[in-house]
């Protein structure tokens, strides 16, 4: 049996809600001249006992596409980042969606807007947005650390760490709190004879040092 959405999304992120999955945000991936722009500010809830969609909608706070999302300790849903409209702005807006009440509730902002980014919940409870582009589709280095609720840290912990700005770099959660970010490629001039497009697909691979 394949389920249907009621609305068709692009760049939705996919998450467990709780023994469902909880289908948020995107946009319209039919590109009319009508509808090509169109961003969601809803989610759609996955029944997988039923293996289809519950009919009615949840409604977002913010419409937001190509963001991320990450699983609380609690069981909800934190979205972070991605486009706020069609005309390409940052989406600064963090909100979490509840499983028990079906509300997403916005709970603060990012330190810097960022388009694609990667969200993880630590093994010391915190949670990590890095990597993503901003508005002119440059790599951001900045990582912003946050609490087990998705809300800021407070000071004396609430300040950031820049790795070099990459493209498509890949992050993984360690044991104690700690992160490996691996790869990615940079923004920067092709050197006489380099392919940009056999090594990357965005940028160009790192210079030594």
């Amino acid at each position: 049996m394949r389920a249907v959405l009621s609305e068709p999304r692009a760049f939705a992120t996919v998450s467990d809600f709780s023994g469902k999955i909880l289908v948020a945000g995107g946009e319209n991936p039919i590109h009319t001249a009508a509808a090509a722009s169109a961003l969601r500010d809803t989610a759609e809830i996955y029944d997988p006992t039923l293996q289809s969609f519950e009919p009615e909608l949840l409604s977002l706070r913010e419409s937001r596409t190509r963001h991320a999302a990450v699983n609380l300790a609690s069981g909800e849903i934190a979205l972070f980042g991605g486009r706020l409209d069609a005309s390409g702005a940052l989406n600064p807006f963090v909100e979490v969606v509840s499983p028990k009440t079906r509300i997403s509730t916005v709970v603060g902002t990012l330190s810097v807007g960022r388009v694609a980014p990667t969200a993880l919940r630590l093994s010391d409870g915190r949670l990590l947005v890095a990597g993503g582009t901003d508005a002119d589709d440059h790599p951001l280095g900045v990582l912003e650390w946050r609490n087990p609720d998705a809300s800021p840290l407070t000071a004396p912990f609430d300040g950031s760490t820049s790795l070099p700005a990459r493209f498509d770099r890949a992050f993984a959660a360690l044991p104690g709190g700690a992160v490996l970010a691996v790869g990615g490629c940079e923004d920067r001039t092709p050197l006489p004879a380099e392919d940009c497009a056999a090594w990357c697909a965005r940028g160009l691979p790192a210079e030594p040092g």
